[in-house]
C-alpha cells in the first residue's frame, strides 16, 4: 500500500484565532458560533483518503475515518484481503461490480 493511514503528529497544526468584534444586529451583541475556519481540515483530510483508496475501488466511506473502517473498505475491495493487490495491468476489466479497473 502505497499511503498510511494518517497519524496525529503527521496533521498539521491548527491555529485558532478569536476576534472580539460585538454584532450591532441583536441586544445580546452574538455572532455565528466560528466553526468555519476548523471545517476545511476535516474535508481536506477526508478527500486525501479518498483519493489514496480511489485505486482501490473505494469510493466514498462514512464519516468519522477510523483507522479500522478504512482497513476493513480495503480488505472488502478486489485488491484487499492477500496484501497483493490483482494484477489488472492496466486494462480495465469488469468483476460484475458495475465498474472498471
Amino acid at each position: 500500500m502505497d499511503y498510511a493511514i494518517p497519524r496525529a503528529h503527521l496533521v498539521p497544526d491548527i491555529e485558532v484565532h478569536s476576534t472580539v468584534t460585538p454584532s450591532p444586529h441583536n441586544p445580546l451583541g452574538v455572532k455565528g458560533i466560528g466553526e468555519t475556519g476548523t471545517i476545511a481540515s476535516t474535508a481536506a483530510i477526508y478527500s486525501a483518503v479518498m483519493d489514496a483508496l480511489k485505486p482501490l475501488g473505494i469510493t466514498g466511506l462514512d464519516m468519522p475515518l477510523t483507522p479500522e473502517k478504512v482497513w476493513r473498505a480495503i480488505q472488502a475491495s478486489d485488491y484487499g484481503g492477500n496484501g497483493h493487490g490483482h494484477d489488472h495491468g492496466g486494462h480495465g476489466h469488469d468483476h460484475g461490480h458495475g465498474h472498471n479497473h
